[in-house]
């Protein structure tokens, strides 16, 4: 495929085991290796306790959102992030919210809509992240 984005209602965040599952993400460990898969939960860890903290009553979250290298640039992206919001609001969700690790993509969430709410650096990960939040009423 050309990309792909997943969102959730903040009323399942954090994700519950069976969730995990039922996602594949279980698989992570054979993948990266159990040291790596470590630092990554307790990376998701804070950024969920972050997410929790600061989320509205009624929030949506972008838990993944890509798009393949040879289609990136080509507006892929801002177009599946604009149908998410559509069926978030849709559905009554009254903000989204989404994290990234990459400090190039601030500047992009931000072209479309979205405002930085909370950045930090966990001294359990030592990868930053910045949480961002665009109302949708």
């Amino acid at each position: 495929g050309k990309g792909i984005l997943m969102w959730i209602s903040g009323k399942y965040v954090p994700l519950k085991f069976s969730q995990v599952f039922r996602s594949g993400l279980i698989w992570t460990p054979f993948g990266i290796g159990l040291s790596a898969c470590k630092r990554l939960q307790a990376h998701s860890t804070v950024c969920e306790h972050t997410l929790k903290e600061k989320a509205p009553n009624g929030f949506a979250y972008i838990w993944v959102v890509g798009v393949h290298p040879n289609y990136t640039g080509c507006g892929l992206g801002k177009q599946m992030i604009q149908s998410a919001l559509e069926k978030m609001r849709n559905q009554g969700h009254s903000t989204c919210l989404v994290i990234t690790e990459n400090s190039k993509n601030v500047g992009f969430y931000e072209h479309i809509g979205f405002e930085l709410i909370h950045t930090e650096t966990p001294d359990v990960s030592k990868i930053p992240y910045w949480l961002m939040s665009r109302e949708l009423v």
